[in-house]
């Protein structure tokens, strides 16, 4: 059975020249109009978290204590007051400066964790695919095994970690002197008190 093909025209023969990797990447992306409104709204909340702090007429610690006790103690409600636009707390702590300055914590954190996915991540796999063989499969399954462990698991560890204290002995300081002690002293009278005693300092 023989096949019948056609000549394509040669405006579709014609392969479309690249411009640049970059190039091409930013005319897809004009192209898509949900992206392009990503792209201006995270312009907009990076030139917030930038230049917001500088130009609130307030600053985020600051109490404005006397429009609160003017408004019979109550938190200022948005728009009431002109030097308050979106209202104050309860102490007095103006929302627009307190949501700016939460927006310049949100972009410091995002980008530390991009910086640090790029010094970490893009040297792991660069060599683990360049070498391939047993250190491919060793990084790839150290990465398996970070990726399985649970993160809450992983931040009690990290909030577990004692750190350098004036008084390594006070229970009140050291993380998890406590709840071992507790433990230890519930084992008094049994046939190995010496732990117990020496947790308690007896």
């Amino acid at each position: 059975m023989a096949t019948q093909t056609r000549a394509l025209p040669a405006a579709a023969q014609k392969s479309r020249r690249s411009e640049g990797v970059w190039r091409d990447a930013f005319g897809r992306l004009r192209r898509n109009r949900l992206a392009m409104l990503g792209l201006v709204l995270v312009i907009l909340l990076l030139l917030a978290a930038i230049f917001g702090p500088l130009i609130t007429p307030w600053p985020y610690y600051i109490q404005d204590t006397a429009a609160v006790m003017a408004n019979s103690f109550k938190p200022l409600a948005p728009f009431q007051n002109p030097s308050h636009l979106l209202g104050t707390d309860g102490l007095g702590r103006d929302y627009l400066s307190l949501l700016l300055d939460g927006a310049q914590i949100s972009m410091t954190v995002a980008f530390v964790v991009q910086i640090v996915v790029l010094l970490i991540g893009v040297p792991v796999g660069a060599i683990a695919g360049w070498f391939g063989g047993r250190w491919d499969t060793f990084l790839m399954r150290v990465v398996d095994v970070v990726y399985a462990f649970p993160d809450l698991l992983f931040i009690i560890l990290l909030g577990d970690i004692p750190r350098p204290v004036d008084r390594p002995c006070d229970g009140r300081r050291v993380p998890g002197v406590r709840r071992h002690r507790a433990h230890l002293v519930g084992h008094r009278g049994t046939t190995h008190p010496g732990p117990a005693t020496f947790a308690q300092g007896d």
